[in-house]
């Protein structure tokens, strides 16, 4: 009777100590869960942006922080016009005459969105739906490709920088270029924002 006591006495300890631990875990959990809560709310706002349905490889593009945005003097609402037998070879996209960009597109999907420009260093794409022109740069330094890639965006295009200022057009850079900066959209170096 003796040892049924102690055996009791003991199962009930370890029944104590199971239960305290199991107290202390959940309030553990409980307590990161809203301290990383209260981490999350304090970012701001993320806007999706749309991806090149074909390309996953296109990604950072599923969201983005907008960091810079064009002025309203800036944006300039219109669509791709058909060319006219006198202007083939051109389009016209948020009003910019340019050359065909279709013509050297090196890939395009059902949606009509186009890859212009892609190597190891930056990619240039056009969102048809939008009317916009997405420059990633891939590799660091960022200043020196994003200058390689804008330059090579404007000679495809066939238009002047201050024509290019009057598109819609997104500079942004990977987590590899740099983490902290990655996932924002920058204006083309020589527009003012």
């Amino acid at each position: 009777m003796v040892i049924n006591f102690i055996l009791l006495m003991t199962l009930n300890r370890k029944i104590i100590f199971f239960t305290a631990i199991l107290l202390v875990g959940i309030l553990f959990w409980i307590a990161m869960f809203l301290i990383y809560s209260s981490i999350i709310s304090k970012k701001p706002p993320i806007i999706a942006l749309p991806t090149l349905t074909p390309f996953p490889r296109l990604s950072p593009f599923p969201t983005f922080q907008v960091k810079k945005t064009p002025t309203p003097a800036a944006k300039i609402s219109g669509i791709i016009s058909p060319t006219t037998p006198a202007e083939k070879g051109y389009m016209e996209v948020s009003g910019v005459k340019m050359n065909d960009i279709t013509k050297v597109a090196l890939d395009t999907n059902k949606n009509g969105d186009l890859v212009l420009a892609g190597n190891k260093r930056y990619l240039i794409s056009f969102l048809k739906q939008f009317n916009i022109f997405i420059i990633t740069i891939k590799s660091p330094p960022f200043d020196q490709v994003s200058r390689e890639a804008e330059n090579y965006f404007i000679a495809t295009l066939g238009i002047k920088k201050e024509d290019a200022c009057r598109l819609t057009v997104y500079v942004n850079m990977t987590k590899e270029v740099d983490p902290k900066k990655a996932g924002f959209n920058y204006n083309l170096s020589w527009c003012s924002d």
